[in-house]
């Protein structure tokens, strides 16, 4: 296996600096667009710089055991989705890029195009890697979503 460095992991407030695991972002009254984000503490291949652009899907990897984009639909290692510094965040209100119609309330899966979610009203339990926030029509954009693995 080779050589593993850990994402980097923050608790910030917006009077608060580093030095925990949660962190949350300034909230707006009757808002979803901003909340607590979890980053996650998940291994990424360490001979890469920045190895994710924001709202791409990741999975952990049965052979690596490290991050990487996932690979297939309705895929049971989706772990994460990228934030705009493309560390791993596995909870919050976050954008994610998605493939096909969305609707509000939908649930969102790993599709078959690498990084990309789709939904999944039907889901396998452990496939779902979060809930649509926004509507979107067309081939491939992104969204708002809330993030949470189930």
């Amino acid at each position: 296996m080779g050589s593993l460095q850990q994402a980097p992991v923050a608790f910030e407030q917006e009077t608060e600096k580093p030095c925990g695991t949660l962190q949350t972002d300034q909230l707006e009254t009757n808002s979803l667009q901003t909340g607590a984000i979890i980053e996650a503490n998940l291994p990424l291949p360490i001979e890469h710089g920045r190895l994710f652009s924001e709202g791409d899907v990741l999975c952990i990897s049965a052979k690596t055991y490290e991050l990487a984009l996932c690979p297939e639909a309705n895929d049971r290692l989706v772990q994460a989705v990228a934030n705009d510094y493309g560390q791993a965040v596995v909870m919050g209100a976050e954008p994610i890029k998605v493939i096909g119609e969305v609707q509000v309330g939908d649930i969102l899966v790993t599709s078959s195009i690498p990084g990309h979610a789709m939904v999944n009203n039907n889901p396998v339990p452990g496939t779902v890697i979060g809930q649509a926030l926004q509507d979107f029509s067309g081939k491939s954009g992104l969204i708002q979503a809330m993030i949470r693995k189930w």
